[in-house]
């Protein structure tokens, strides 16, 4: 019984399985190199050193815009920590992501804690998606939005979603992407130990960069679950 072989197949037939196999590698390589981000990212939010504390990087005087054109500038934050999250309609994951803040919040029960969620879409769907969301899921945190994009990028935000956590005294603390569960306890063991850090006041704090508004598309960030995988471009 004669045995069937690779090299029995023709030359067009071996090159496309040739190339599909080079395509199944690549893709594996870069799920993988994505995934690797990710919990690279995430182990970051596990490893903060509060001894740091002066390493941190103060802030500009951002200022955030929210549903009703009404701005908030990050001074008037002073005494709280934050967390700036950037979204948006279309990212899956962030729509994971948003609630488990609500269960952080919960958890903490601290009045010094803000979630700043940031929506990078323009036009009213972007504002009447926000409005829905927020009350079918009664939000208790604030709703802003980018329609210019300015805040997202003097934050470098390429990969949805993206979180920035600023501490009582306007310094970024850390930040990561991703669909993280802010309701863990590790996290919430995280943010609670920088809501018992003291505000201190800032002396002076650099000029808001002057950032032409770019045309680089923003992506979703992977998540670890397979059902996140056809978010990644």
């Amino acid at each position: 019984k004669k045995s069937f072989s690779f090299s029995d197949m023709s030359f067009k037939t071996r090159a496309i399985l040739s190339l599909l196999l080079g395509a199944l590698v690549a893709i594996a390589y870069l799920t993988s190199s994505l995934r690797s981000q990710v919990a690279s990212t995430k182990s970051n939010l596990y490893e903060l050193d509060p001894s740091q504390v002066e390493k941190r990087q103060v802030l500009p005087e951002y200022v955030f815009t929210d549903a009703n054109a009404k701005s908030y500038k990050l001074s008037d934050f002073h005494g709280q920590v934050l967390i700036l999250s950037f979204w948006a309609s279309w990212c899956s994951p962030c729509l994971v992501e948003l609630p488990t803040f609500s269960q952080m919040k919960k958890k903490l029960k601290n009045q010094n804690l803000q979630i700043l969620a940031v929506n990078l879409e323009d036009g009213d769907d972007g504002k009447k998606f926000a409005a829905d969301f927020w009350a079918r899921n009664k939000f208790d945190f604030m709703s802003f939005f980018d329609p210019t994009k300015e805040l997202s990028q003097n934050f470098q935000v390429d990969l949805l979603p993206s979180n920035f956590v600023i501490d009582k005294s306007g310094r970024l603390a850390f930040s990561g992407f991703g669909s993280t569960d802010w309701g863990s306890s590790q996290i919430v063991e995280l943010i609670d130990g920088l809501l018992q850090e003291p505000a201190q006041d800032v002396a002076s704090r650099p000029a808001v960069p002057t950032r032409a508004v770019g045309t680089s598309p923003i992506k979703n960030a992977p998540r670890d679950d397979e059902a996140a995988e056809e978010d990644v471009d």
